[in-house]
């Protein structure tokens, strides 16, 4: 894969039944990090799209979406909510998540993710920051400008 391949961009409405198509195929219920029912309602990603909370990597060479995430602003703090993110098994480890995040350079993402679960080591292996448990969940914060 070359980078050159991946185009990194906002979701639009065109993309709204093949995005829904892609997080079904990938996230689902049975999976631990899912932990809110939201994560698989098709109007939620209606919504986001609507509201241009979801950037999507479109590999050019096979013409469909290999991976995307679901964020909200927080104004409040000038960070970016991480809500829910998927990628193709075939584009993992290839450094597409980090594509996506990089659409935001100069902001800090944080992300919850439950206590109790084998995801939390995704998170630490690469590149998150620890900064507190609350509520049953871990929470994680990833800068692109502190991890180069």
């Amino acid at each position: 894969m070359n980078k050159l391949d991946i185009e990194i961009r906002l979701a639009t409405e065109k993309d709204e039944i093949i995005l829904r198509n892609f997080f079904s195929m990938l996230l689902s219920s049975h999976n631990e990090a899912v932990y809110n029912n939201e994560f698989l309602c098709p109007l939620g990603i209606k919504y986001a799209i609507k509201k241009s909370n979801i950037i999507i990597a479109f590999s050019i060479h096979q013409q469909c979406i290999v991976g995307a995430f679901r964020f909200y602003p927080n104004k409040k703090v000038n960070k970016i909510s991480l809500y829910q993110f998927a990628i193709s098994p075939n584009y993992r480890k290839k450094g597409i998540f980090r594509l996506l995040l990089e659409k935001f350079s100069d902001i800090e993402y944080i992300v919850k993710c439950p206590i109790n679960i084998d995801f939390n080591y995704y998170y630490i292996k690469t590149g998150w920051t620890f900064v507190e448990e609350q509520n049953g969940f871990n929470i994680y914060s990833f800068s692109t400008l502190s991890n180069p």
